[in-house]
């Protein structure tokens, strides 16, 4: 979660650092990886370490933590943008929102709003159900997803979709971060269901399934 949250991190630095202030977009992240609260209280508190970590040079890791966005920032991007990147995240990295969507409830305060429509460079909705159920994140820059189950239904994994939303401009720059167990899981469920939609153009429709 680390990984994916420093990469996400630079990733947005690096959409928005070349741009005027007022052209500078906000993004954001996901991390569904169960839905048990007490799990999403855990993944929330690391998050927050995270931002505390790169913010305060008083930190232990502090410096750990920036070499990593350092060399990550090179490897991707080059060491011509890696300078501009690293100060975008200093001048930036306490522009950050960090929303749990854990109930029904959410849905009738901001919670749901300031994650799905993010109102500041760097938002992170951590969540379960609610979030798997179909929710649409605009500017959805990057995903980490790990939770699983028994069996796979079709229908929810597509619904889960939706979560995706309209990437546009960004998509090149879109990470999701998932065992290759599971990516395996949601690639088949959608092969099926594309063949099912190709079949409804031969007059027939057919169900496509497997014993998982």
């Amino acid at each position: 979660l680390r990984t994916a949250l420093m990469r996400f991190i630079v990733n947005v630095a690096h959409l928005n650092y070349s741009l005027k202030v007022e052209e500078q977009e906000n993004y954001c992240m996901i991390v569904h990886t169960s839905g048990i609260k007490t799990d999403h209280d855990v993944d929330r508190k690391l998050v927050e370490k995270y931002f505390i970590e790169i913010s305060d040079t008083e930190e232990p890791a502090f410096e750990k933590r920036w070499n990593e966005i350092s060399k990550y920032a090179e490897e991707e991007y080059g060491p011509e943008c890696r300078e501009e990147i690293l100060r975008y995240i200093a001048d930036n990295c306490s522009k950050n929102l960090i929303r749990v969507i854990n109930s029904d409830a959410d849905k009738t305060t901001d919670v749901v709003e300031s994650a799905t429509n993010p109102p500041v460079p760097f938002t992170v909705a951590i969540g379960g159900n609610i979030i798997s159920r179909g929710v649409t994140f605009n500017n959805l820059l990057s995903m980490f997803f790990t939770r699983s189950t028994k069996t796979v239904q079709q229908d929810t994994y597509i619904q889960r979709a939706r979560m995706f939303g309209n990437r546009r401009k960004y998509l090149d720059h879109f990470e999701l971060h998932i065992p290759k167990t599971l990516y395996g899981e949601w690639h088949r469920a959608f092969s099926y269901h594309r063949l099912a939609l190709a079949s409804i153009k031969s007059g027939e429709l057919v169900w496509l399934g497997d014993s998982g």
